[in-house]
């Protein structure tokens, strides 16, 4: 019978992910397409694992585009999945926040892009999603960590960048506000907990000034996976 994945399942990858296993990781959801394939969180997981194949400071934007091709064909099926879903009158509300969850994924991979245009575009098609979502499940740890990270970048950028996006029609943020549903959501059980504490400890060191916060996050992270050069780099 066909599914997608179970919370076990999800997990069983996102450890992978942060124990440097991506192959096997791969290799293992490969085998689980004739069940799995088509089902949302098959393919937000399967875009997951090749998030990590793609260099994140690599100024060759075309090179990062390329790369980033089959990321986009997983989160594609996901977002159309949900909409073939959501126009069947199916009123799982889990379709919206994966949903949203893909836009804002796409959003983020665009800007290793340097293409701000659409990080914006996908961005404001995701928070709509989620925050349909929030009124539903207030304080979800998953949706909340996806909103805060949404919310507290856009709200750093210069004046100008700011100024250009209001002339796009791009969504805005809330700094403060973002980085309270990011530390709001640190701390549940969620399948989200160790990305969200990622992105927490890297705007405690890169934007907050709060450095021994940051260091002292990024310390335990590698302690939990020692694998992880992501964790190594602060």
């Amino acid at each position: 019978a066909s599914r997608d994945l179970t919370d076990a399942e999800v997990r069983r990858v996102l450890y992978q992910v942060f124990n440097a296993q991506i192959r096997s990781a791969l290799e293992w959801t490969d085998s689980l397409a004739p069940t799995c394939k088509g089902w949302p969180m098959y393919h937000l997981m399967r875009a997951r694992l090749q998030r990590e194949l793609i260099p994140v400071d690599d100024e060759q934007k075309e090179e990062v585009k390329r790369l980033a091709q089959p990321l986009y064909v997983e989160l594609n099926q996901v977002i159309a999945t949900c909409d073939a879903h959501i126009k069947s009158g199916d009123t799982d509300p889990q379709l919206r926040l994966y949903r949203g969850w893909a836009w804002m994924f796409s959003s983020h991979v665009h800007t290793y892009e340097k293409s701000f245009w659409s990080a914006g575009r996908d961005a404001k098609k995701g928070k709509d999603d989620l925050e349909w979502y929030l009124q539903q499940k207030p304080g979800e740890p998953v949706a909340s960590s996806l909103m805060g990270a949404f919310l507290y970048f856009p709200d750093t950028l210069p004046s100008a960048y700011k100024f250009v996006s209001k002339l796009l029609f791009l969504p805005s943020g809330d700094r403060d506000k973002g980085l309270e549903m990011m530390e709001l959501a640190q701390g549940y059980d969620s399948i989200q907990d160790t990305d969200n504490r990622l992105i927490l400890y890297s705007v405690y060191l890169g934007f907050e000034g709060r450095y021994e916060e940051g260091l002292d996050g990024f310390a335990y992270l590698r302690r939990k996976f020692p694998r992880h050069a992501t964790f190594v780099r602060p």
